[in-house]
């Protein structure tokens, strides 16, 4: 600072002229300065540059990783953070994504419309542009606002509209002011000198003091506002710095901490292991990061972190220091490890089922396949697929189909279709489903789908409908068979009863007794063989004669047939109560059968020393009637056999009249109205026929043959 006795040589007459001049400097300087528009000057766009230098690693790594998995959120608190924090310097921050999509933003800004970046001031605010990067890799662009109110402007900020007058009025001041000092140097001999050597050798002003005070302030408020772990090191591994995050982790204060070196606060292991990754950044001269697993002084709990350490200069380029940055990455890397998980887990499903997945983007035609969906086409895992590709590897018959398929379903349709595949292992079936992606205009983006293998299953599928096929004609033949012969066979029966009986009449009285009882046997066995004729053309008629459904009332039904065996429940004594019976869809005729069929059966096996009683009942199930028909009669005990077989008696075949072909006559009819049929009977105490069939309204489709 200028001594006493200098400042009273300056105060003679000699140098009166001199202040004046130099007053009239300082007024227009003030005038130019308080004009609206500035420019940097190079020492403040250099500070301004060396706080975005201390900004910039610990934004790429605190922003970074939320980046990564998008919480948004989280993105957001981070830039409030810094905006708010007293001496951060940061007016606003704007953050986008390489498409220029908006993340975040903090600060007063539009961020539809920011300033561009420009090294011109409004208000104090300098904006610059900054690439935040992963790996080398950009992944977004900030725009900051930095204050330069914590550097004095008349210290760093000269007019811009008035450049060229002010260069010119400086330039001329510069040319007055040489000559002036020479004369100044030589009048006042060495006093000036004398004064000025005192600080001769000091490098700072009160104004760079304040600067840095305040550039220090910044950091310190920029290192507790950031959430992630942060230290600082100079090059030999001394701490200058650190966060509350970073004081957990030691179990000591950042006071503690400072002047110190890993060696004094770790194990040695993990001293090398931090000293190694330093040196490592500092050899590359750009950040470096690895992962590691850390358990806290405090609290004791295990995390894994990702550290980044980037080296710092200043501004001559000369290495400073370290600072690192800790991000948390447990729970990432768990949700990591369960994807992974369930990932292999989806492949192994995939590859059991013959499954694969896949996923085309519309505009490019380009497919991602599953490795289940390349094993299925036999395509290499390096090779590129696209849907030319995928056309290409199908049946060329089947092509124009799938082609229609896809292009209905991109209008709007449901993709589902099964179509062959040609392979290197040859022909393949397989069945396709897709949903479509659309953007907000409704044009198709995305096509995500489903390749299941069905090659097994169509070529069972082929060979049961050739099956199917073949039993359908041999039956269809069967039944012409059986009808036909069972209509021809009843006219030679008509003639031996016929004739039979007109021997016995001619012969009358001289006829023998014994041959009485051979005619009488004769004419027994061709009627019980006209009869077992006639119910071999019942069963046949079931599905060949039967009539299409109809709405049938049951009560009908039943009641014809016991018109029919009128005759029978007189005789018997039958009693008979038949409750209220449904509407259903069916073959009125073939119904009434089942009805006469079961209540004959009730009638002739009853028990001898009682009359039968015989009760029908209904009752609605889930979408179906279930009829009962309970009798009081012999009933069974308990049996393997299966009573609805063709022929099946279990009663000597002269102990009951008929052809054991009643029961399948009824399960046919059954089975052909899409019911079902069994029984149920306790010995001596009777048995309960039940059978179900549709209701009304349900859709009772094609009767089945």
């Amino acid at each position: 600072m200028l001594r006493p006795s200098f400042l009273r040589r300056f105060s003679r007459p000699r140098f009166r002229l001199t202040g004046a001049f130099l007053l009239v400097q300082m007024v227009l300087a003030a005038l130019v300065l308080a004009h609206h528009g500035f420019l940097l000057d190079w020492d403040l766009e250099a500070r301004l540059h060396a706080r975005l230098d201390i900004l910039k690693p610990v934004l790429d790594v605190s922003l970074r990783e939320d980046l990564i998995s998008t919480k948004q959120k989280a993105i957001q608190d981070i830039l409030s953070r810094l905006v708010t924090a007293p001496q951060a310097g940061i007016v606003f921050i704007v953050i986008r994504d390489e498409e220029g999509h908006l993340i975040g933003h903090a600060g007063p800004v539009n961020p539809a419309t920011p300033p561009l970046p420009s090294r011109s001031l409004t208000g104090g605010v300098y904006v610059v542009e900054q690439d935040l990067a992963v790996h080398n890799e950009k992944i977004v662009t900030a725009l900051i606002g930095l204050s330069t109110r914590m550097t004095p402007l008349s210290d760093g900020i000269r007019p811009g509209p008035w450049l060229g007058v002010i260069v010119f009025f400086f330039f001329l001041l510069v040319v007055i002011n040489v000559a002036f000092f020479h004369f100044l140097r030589r009048s006042m001999s060495g006093s000036i000198s004398t004064s000025f050597g005192h600080d001769e050798g000091k490098n700072s002003s009160p104004e760079n003091q304040n600067s840095a005070a305040e550039e220090k302030a910044f950091l310190k408020t920029l290192l507790q506002t950031i959430p992630q772990m942060i230290w600082l090191k100079d090059p030999d591994g001394v701490y200058l710095s650190c966060n509350k995050k970073f004081e957990t982790f030691i179990g000591k204060s950042e006071k503690e901490i400072v002047g110190l070196t890993d060696y004094d606060l770790l194990d040695r292991d993990l001293a090398d292991f931090f000293r190694a990754h330093d040196r490592i950044a500092m050899a590359a001269g750009k950040p470096t990061t690895n992962e590691e697993w850390l358990t806290y002084a405090v609290g004791g709990h295990r995390v894994l972190l990702r550290t980044t350490k980037t080296p710092m200069h200043d501004e001559a380029g000369t290495l400073i220091g370290v600072v690192g940055v800790a991000y948390d990455i447990t729970e990432i890397r768990h949700t990591e490890e369960a994807l992974r998980r369930s990932q292999e887990t989806l492949e192994e499903a995939q590859r059991v089922a013959g499954i694969g997945s896949w996923e085309l983007d519309i505009p490019s035609g380009q497919l991602d396949w599953s490795d289940q969906t390349r094993r299925i086409f036999d395509m290499p895992a390096d090779t590129p697929v696209t849907l030319d590709l995928f056309f290409s590897r199908l049946v060329p018959e089947d092509r124009p189909v799938v082609q229609a398929a896809w292009k209905a379903a991109l209008a709007g349709a449901a993709y589902d279709i099964e179509h062959r595949i040609v392979t290197g292992q040859g022909t393949r079936w397989v069945r396709e489903r897709a949903e479509i992606k659309r953007q907000a205009t409704g044009e198709p983006s995305r096509g995500i789908g489903t390749t299941q293998d069905i090659t097994n299953r169509k070529t069972a599928e082929i060979k049961l409908l050739v099956t199917i096929d073949a039993l359908t004609r041999s039956n269809t033949e069967l039944e012409r068979f059986a009808y036909i012969a069972s209509h021809d066979l009843q006219e030679p029966l008509r003639s031996i009863v016929s004739f039979t009986q007109l021997i016995q009449h001619r012969m009358g009285d001289t006829l023998p007794a014994e041959h009485q009882e051979s005619f009488a046997f004769v004419i027994a066995a061709a009627k019980r063989m006209s009869l077992l004729i006639q119910d071999l053309l019942s069963v046949s008629r079931v599905a060949a004669k039967g009539m299409a459904f109809v709405p049938v009332a049951l009560g009908a039904s039943c009641q014809a047939a016991l018109t029919n065996l009128r005759e029978s429940i007189l005789e018997s004594g039958a009693e008979i109560e038949v409750g209220d019976l449904p509407l259903v869809m069916g073959d009125a005729i073939q119904l009434m059968q089942v009805f006469q069929n079961l209540i004959g059966n009730a009638i002739k096996f009853r028990a001898k020393d009682r009359p039968p009683v015989i009760r029908v009942a209904a009752r609605q199930g889930s979408g179906a009637w279930r009829i009962s028909i309970a009798d009081n009669g012999l009933g069974m005990g308990p049996t393997d056999q299966d009573i609805f077989e063709m022929f099946r008696r279990l009663h000597p075949a002269n102990a009951y009249p008929g052809t054991g072909i009643g029961l399948t006559v009824c399960k046919r009819i059954i089975t052909r109205h899409g019911g079902t049929i069994w029984m149920e009977s306790e010995e001596g105490k009777g048995s309960t026929f039940h059978f179900t069939l549709p209701n009304a309204d349900a859709s009772p489709g094609d009767p089945a043959p």
